[in-house]
Parts: structure tokens; sequence; C-alpha cells
């Protein structure tokens, strides 16, 4: 009976779990903890800091000082018909600044948020924002993990949650991710739906037009984004992802014109563009955080660029990686976000047009990918190299020194020469990798070519 039993309803063996020994339950309690630990020490300086809402900005108190003028503030402004990129809603609702030229979608996605008291709507937001940033560790991680020659194998019994909890611990120290949380910038959406937008792109281009259009969140995403991935032929996803665009641009567009007119909220955009543009902590030569190139370039010779130098450089830097995109994006087995195409994509983005150091978190999944799962991201590529790009990489997501106290450890002013050499070395790090990326695609295209000669 009991044969018949066993070989009828034969018992499945067991495979090891994630922390089968005492050591992987004892690190996985200490990273735990550690997660745990550096949340809380983030939602302390959050409280510390506080930015009390007023109609200047103070550099002393951040404290989630973005959520409240990039997403609560301007929230309940676009809910009641106010148009937040005019100078008129600094009159109206306590912020140091209109909102900038971004879609109508930003404030469309943070309504919810404008519909309680601040403090719950503080705390709320913290929340998302972790969660967020979890979620980004474990998607990164998921990616890699189940990455395989260009194929995705499930199998989460063997889920690597060590490495998640190791890259949730990393992220929560990192430079771009603690001040994300600590000022509430909507940094994580933007990260998200560009992630979603290019690894989804051929496989389920709803998905990925839906992470084009959170993406638009911010110009200085999506615009890039878009062009990059036309020259990676993502066709269907792209004519999705402006259509998405378009759609909710329209309805928010209209619903803030039933107040003022169309003409009104044109003319507040461009005042509020202006006002932007008139600020001194935004110009190149005062900024510590800039990584773009042309943030970089302005520096060296004290240039403020206006939106038309962005974007005509923008276009000028796009034109390279656009180039060999196109020409690698049909041979490459890997067309994820771990994918040739996909990686010098996220590099270009972030440095073809305005970026600040929070925006390196875009790098995670390659990061993640070169760090842990070496042997799963571009296979064609030596060891060595992928090392010396994890260490790129890493540079701009670790990087402490180049920060307001970095400064004031160093003692150096503002303007000094050694001062700006030192805060453009984020940039320079993604440069190089861009560039090392580039050469590598460009060698894969000439053994293709040569392949196709001798055959």
């Amino acid at each position: 009976m009991d044969a018949s039993l066993s070989s009828t309803n034969p018992q499945k063996p067991r495979g090891k779990g994630p922390f089968a020994t005492l050591t992987t339950k004892i690190a996985a309690v200490m990273l735990m903890l550690a997660v745990v630990t550096l949340i809380g020490l983030t939602a302390r300086r959050v409280h510390q800091n506080y930015s009390v809402p007023a109609k200047e900005f103070d550099w002393s108190t951040r404290g989630h000082s973005d959520f409240h003028n990039g997403v609560y503030f301007p929230s309940i402004a676009f809910r009641e018909q106010v148009n937040p990129y005019s100078l008129s809603v600094m009159d109206q609702y306590t912020v140091a600044a209109p909102s900038r030229a971004c879609p109508p979608v930003t404030f469309m996605i943070h309504l919810p948020f404008g519909l309680v008291d601040l403090k719950i709507a503080d705390i709320a937001f913290f929340v998302f924002n972790v969660g967020m940033l979890i979620g980004l560790a474990f998607i990164a991680v998921q990616f890699c993990h189940h990455r395989h020659h260009g194929s995705e194998q499930s199998d989460s019994r063997h889920f690597p949650w060590l490495t998640w909890l190791t890259v949730c611990t990393v992220l929560l120290v990192s430079r771009p991710g603690h001040v994300t949380l600590f000022t509430g910038y909507y940094t994580l959406e933007l990260v998200l739906g560009t992630v979603f937008a290019l690894h989804f792109a051929k496989k389920r281009p709803w998905l990925s037009a839906v992470g084009v259009l959170v993406a638009s969140s911010k110009p200085t995403y999506v615009l890039p984004l878009i062009v990059l991935m036309i020259a990676r032929k993502n066709y269907q996803a792209i004519w999705r992802g402006v259509l998405l665009c378009v759609v909710f641009g329209l309805i928010g567009l209209g619903w803030i014109a039933q107040k003022d007119g169309f003409t009104n909220v044109f003319k507040g955009i461009q005042e509020g563009q202006a006002e932007f543009h008139d600020d001194e902590s935004e110009h190149p030569v005062n900024t510590w955080t800039r990584i773009d190139v042309v943030g970089m370039a302005a520096k060296a010779v004290n240039w403020i660029p206006d939106d038309k130098a962005y974007l005509g450089c923008m276009l000028l830097l796009l034109v390279g990686p656009c180039v060999v995109i196109y020409r690698v994006a049909e041979s490459e087995f890997d067309d994820g976000i771990l994918g040739l195409t996909s990686q010098i994509a996220l590099l270009t983005i972030l440095l073809s047009i305005y970026h600040h150091s929070y925006d390196c978190l875009l790098i995670v999944v390659p990061w993640v990918g070169y760090v842990f799962f070496g042997d799963r991201v571009l296979p064609e590529t030596s060891r060595r190299t992928k090392w010396f790009l994890g260490l790129l990489l890493s540079v701009p997501l670790l990087n402490y020194l180049s920060t307001k106290t970095g400064r004031e450890i160093l003692k150096f002013d503002q303007l000094d020469l050694g001062w700006q050499l030192i805060t453009v070395i984020n940039g320079m790090c993604l440069l190089i990798a861009l560039m090392i990326l580039m050469t590598i695609a460009y060698q894969s295209l000439a053994k293709k070519v040569q392949a196709q000669n001798e055959s």
C-alpha cells in the first residue's frame, strides 16, 4: 500500500530554501535590520530637517521640500483648476516656485496625495517612495536573476533574497536613494517608468507605453527616451506611448484651461520657465549635482544654457548613440533592460540633457547586473571589462564627496577649481561607461560583418 501511494503521489524533493544554513539566516536577519534601521534614520532626518512650506526656499531645511513644492501643492492647484505653472500659484499656495514645464500627468498621478492633510500626505508619500525603492531593488534582482542567454526562466524557489536585501541596503545608503527619500522627489516613478518602457518594448508594448506615460512626468526623461526607442525600432510601444501622453496631456490641459483658457495656461508655463532660468541656484556653475554633458561643459566656461540650447545639445548628443542602437537593435540577443541597446539608452538619457545625481537611480538595474550577476550580462564581454563598468556605475551611486556636506568638510568655496572638478566626477564616470558600451557595440557589428563576409 505504501508503495502504491508513493508511486501515485510521489513527494517532490525539497530544494534548499534561500536561508537554509545558519550563516544565511544570520545574514538575512542582519540585512533586514539594516534596511529597517536605514529607513528609520532617513525618516528621522526628514522629521528633524522638515521643510515647513514657505514662499522662499530654505537650504537648511530640505526634508520633503520637493514633495511640497513639486507634488503636493501643485496637485491641489491642479485639482482646483489653478494653473500650477504660473507665478500666481505662489500667491495662492505656500510654494517657493511654480511647477516646471512638466505634462499635466504629473499632477494627475499625484492627485490622491493632494486629497489629504499635509502631514498625512508626507507620511504616505514617504512610505510610497520607500516601497518603490525596495521595488526597484526587487525588479533589478529579478530581471538579472531570470535572465539566461536572452530568455527569462522563472525559479522563484531559488530567488536570491540575500542579494535583494543587500541591494536594498545599498540603495538606502546610496546618495541618489537617500536624497530622493529625504527631499521627497518622484524620481523613482520616472526611473521605473523608463525601465518598464525599455524592458517591455517588444514583449508587451502596451505595458511599455504606460512606462513612457509615467516617464513623461519629466520632459528630460521622456524626450530622449522617445528618440532612443525610435532608434531601437520599438515602434509599437512608441506610438502607443505617445498616444497615451497626448490623450492625458489634452485632458489635463483642458481641465486647467476651463478656468483661465488655454492662452493663460501657456503664458503661465512660459512665466514658470523664465522663473526657473532666473534662479541662480540652478545655474550649472552653482550646482554640485549635475551629471549631464551640457551641465559639465557649462561649468568649465561659466555658461548659462537656455531651453533652446539644452534641446539643441540633446539632439546633437543623441546622434551617436542612436546610430549605434539602430544598427545593433536587430542583432542583439537580449532586447530587455539588460541588453546592450537598453544600457546605452539609459546612460544617454542621463548624459544628453539636464539631470542631477539623484537621477542616477536610472542605472540601478545594469549596476546590479554587473556587480552581482556579471556572468549573465553581456556574455560576449570580458569579465574585466564588466568589473570596470560596475566600478564606473558605482561611483555616482556611492559618491558622497560631491555633496554640500562634502564641500563643507573639504572647505572648498563653490567656485573653486578643485571643487568644480570634483562635481563632474559622477558625470565623467557615466560618460566613460557609455563610451565603453558603444565600443562594445561597434566591435559586435564588426564581428557580424566579418562573419557575413566569410560566409
